[in-house]
């Protein structure tokens, strides 16, 4: 008897030895494979895919995947399509099943199989509408078109990469061959759907890019002006309030179309054709329609954003008296208005170039009883520093008082604190004590495992509801045998799909706890965009001593730290304020491009890219090379350094001169000031510069920097 439980042990452990084996087998793949060395990979990829061990089935697709993408990276591209192709017919639910299409794809078509190549792009597209590549699937069909000689197919192909993607690195390749292929064959067009144009548009409002969106909505109003959709992107097109290109066609067909529209008011109707014409810079027609839907209308309910705008294009056409007659009577009659905050700020501002503090110091008052919008912290902080010039310095003092305490973490409340400091009084306690806490969240790209194993356990406790179902169970199994395994990256992606199910009341919590994961991974943009919205809610809300240590890390994360330390040693920059032009120039995303091609984290053009690399020593440069994170990021550092120099020391006007140009910061200096700029005013320079996203672009950057050297210095 003894002898037949020893066996069975022995046995046992035997198995435990073979799938701990496995297990490593698959680590010691995807280990290799990060090394650059896919052949020595290979053997064990292979083990590990044809494991027969009950326990390890579920990272069976791992190996698999793990095994196509080592032929590929060998340019065995017939390989690696027949275990991608096998993988995609056996794990239709598997996380890596978006990657394994996009894989095969470009294994048919660098492995130079074209027609088979052609079908994978069309189903990828065609599964996937809102997937990652999207745009490389357009261009890859372009290319293949071009081989075949069918231009109009191929210049069709490049040109949906561009419309759809407008932004992408394949979308700018794909301009290039257009502009190739329309010299080399004359007459060339392309004309996409309606349908396809609707959809693609629609795809963009719902993830809240307004921008692209407006593209597509306004190529549809364009080719379409009577088309079934044109109406609903019409109005779309209204409802985000956006420049569109080709303004004449997109009104004449607004004009034409909105009559039709019966669920929109006539006032509504006025509003938004004003709007247009303001977006297009024709200010008399806009005015003249604004007040129409005012006078024809007066009790409808959209009569306090008419004379937001009617205030905001008297301005901007040279009338400051009629915009702050439209300003005042906006804050007198709308007090609860979404606009009354911004009115307040414009109407404080045009009282203060005039010279009359009294009315300004009045107006900017109304913001402590108004609704509270994202302006009300600017107006209060006006509201003190009227109180100052004013000559009542206790009014000051409490005026700054209360806004550092009631809107505490924003860039007027720092401003404010440094206020009271000068007057001699003690800014407010935070109950945020952000020198004591624990940094939880690493600076380097590694998973702390414990934290993501705690934050599962967490969320299996909160949501036992969902754990009967087979597609979350299996997802849980293969994050468990992953976790095991030491493939934390892995795991993560797991954990995304699994937290994806959480619906209602547990949304918030499944949000927070998934850009948790996704930030211990190294991804730090997409978890910033997770939280930003809650934390700059709770702040407007007066709760931001709810918001959890953990919150404040995500949002404003200390991403690729020893590359943004070594760089601002090297120059001499604070790292806390390399770290704030990172998040609010790219939202630390490393392939961020601009519409002006601004390139990577520190959003570098090319053109100072160029003389940037020629002062940096950076041979051979390219474009690409901005996309490098150390590289772009040295060379922002280096620049944010020049310009703290040039402008003697003063940060304000340095981060003025990253986003608006140096020489206008100079010209600005020079006009105001006389050049001296040790005694200029900074909060009256910031809020005179007149183009608005510098005015902002520096506001939002002091505020993030001083936000990171109170949660980490």
């Amino acid at each position: 008897m003894k002898f037949f439980i020893s066996v069975l042990m022995l046995l046992f452990c035997l198995t435990l030895i073979a799938e701990a084996q496995t297990e490593q087998d698959l680590a010691q793949g995807f280990d290799l494979l990060d090394k650059n060395s896919p052949k020595k990979s290979l053997p064990y990829f292979f083990k590990a895919a044809n494991s027969t061990e009950e326990s390890f089935e579920p990272l069976i697709p791992y190996a698999l995947y793990g095994l196509a993408q080592a032929y590929y990276a060998m340019g065995e591209y017939n390989y690696s399509a027949y275990e991608l192709l096998s993988f995609i017919e056996k794990y239709k639910e598997s996380v890596l099943f978006e990657n394994a299409n996009y894989l095969l794809a470009e294994s048919f078509f660098k492995g130079e199989r074209f027609n088979d190549a052609l079908a994978q792009t069309k189903k990828y597209l065609d599964f996937f509408p809102d997937g990652s590549w999207g745009s490389r699937m357009f261009f890859i069909r372009g290319e293949i078109f071009k081989q075949k000689e069918d231009w109009e197919a191929a210049y069709g192909a490049f040109n949906s990469s561009d419309l759809f993607y407008p932004l992408s690195y394949s979308a700018k390749l794909a301009r290039q061959e257009m502009a190739k292929l329309s010299i080399q064959h004359k007459f060339l067009k392309f004309k996409p759907s309606p349908d396809e144009l609707y959809s693609k548009g629609l795809s963009f409002y719902n993830k809240k890019d307004y921008e692209s969106a407006s593209k597509i909505f306004s190529r549809l109003a364009k080719d379409y002006p009577k088309h079934k959709y044109t109406k609903n992107a019409l109005i779309k097109l209204g409802e985000i309030e956006d420049t569109s290109e080709d303004e004449e066609k997109i009104i004449a067909s607004t004009e034409k179309y909105y009559p039709e529209i019966k669920e929109d008011s006539q006032a509504l109707r006025l509003y938004k054709l004003g709007r247009k014409y303001g977006q297009k810079g024709e200010y008399a027609k806009a005015i003249s329609l604004l007040k129409k839907s005012i006078d024809d209308y007066p009790k409808n309910k959209y009569k306090d954003r008419a004379l937001y705008y009617l205030g905001m294009y008297s301005e901007r056409y040279a009338s400051p008296k009629a915009a702050l007659n439209y300003y005042v009577k906006l804050v007198l009659d709308h007090p609860s208005s979404y606009y009354v905050d911004g009115a307040i700020l414009r109407a404080g501002h045009l009282y203060y170039e005039t010279g009359d503090y009294e009315n300004s110091y009045l107006i900017y008052s109304q913001a402590q009883t108004h609704r509270v919008g994202s302006e009300t912290p600017q107006c209060l902080f006006w509201w003190g520093k009227l109180a100052e010039q004013l000559g009542r310095p206790k009014d000051a003092a409490g005026i700054y008082y209360y806004l550092a305490q009631r809107f505490d973490h924003t860039y007027q409340a720092y401003r404010a604190k440094e206020k009271l400091n000068e007057l001699g009084y003690k800014a407010p306690e935070s109950s945020f004590k952000g020198k004591n806490i624990e940094e939880k969240i690493l600076a380097s790209e590694e998973i702390n495992e414990e934290e993501l194993t705690k934050t599962m356990n967490d969320w299996q406790a909160k949501n036992g509801r969902l754990l009967g179902s087979k597609e979350i169970a299996k997802a849980l199994q293969s994050y468990k045998l992953l976790m095991d395994t030491g493939l934390t990256k892995f795991a993560a992606q797991e954990a995304k799909n699994i937290l994806s199910h959480t619906k209602g009341e547990l949304k918030d919590s499944a949000e927070n706890t998934l850009a948790t994961i996704m930030q211990k991974s190294g991804e730090y943009s997409t978890p910033l965009k997770y939280v930003e919205k809650k934390v700059a809610n709770a702040i407007l809300d007066g709760t931001s001593s709810s918001v959890s240590q953990n919150l404040w890390q995500i949002a404003y994360p200390k991403g690729y730290w020893d590359k943004v330390f070594d760089a601002a040693n090297k120059y001499g920059v604070d790292p806390y304020l390399t770290l704030a032009v990172i998040r609010e120039e790219s939202r630390f995303n490393p392939k961020a491009l601009s519409r002006s091609s601004a390139h990577g984290l520190m959003q570098i053009i090319p053109s100072t890219g160029k003389i940037l690399a020629k002062q940096l020593s950076i041979d051979p440069f390219s474009r690409n090379k901005m996309y490098d994170i150390s590289t772009n990021i040295e060379m922002g550092t280096y620049y944010l350094s020049n310009l703290i120099k040039r402008f003697d020391g003063n940060v304000f006007l340095a981060l003025a001169g990253y986003n608006g140009g140096p020489s206008r910061v100079k010209k600005w200096v020079n006009e105001w000031y006389g050049g001296d700029t040790k005694n200029l005013d900074i909060d009256e320079f910031v809020q005179n510069i007149p183009i608005r996203e510098t005015r902002y672009y520096v506001q939002k950057v002091m505020g993030s920097y001083y936000q990171y050297k109170r949660l980490y210095d």
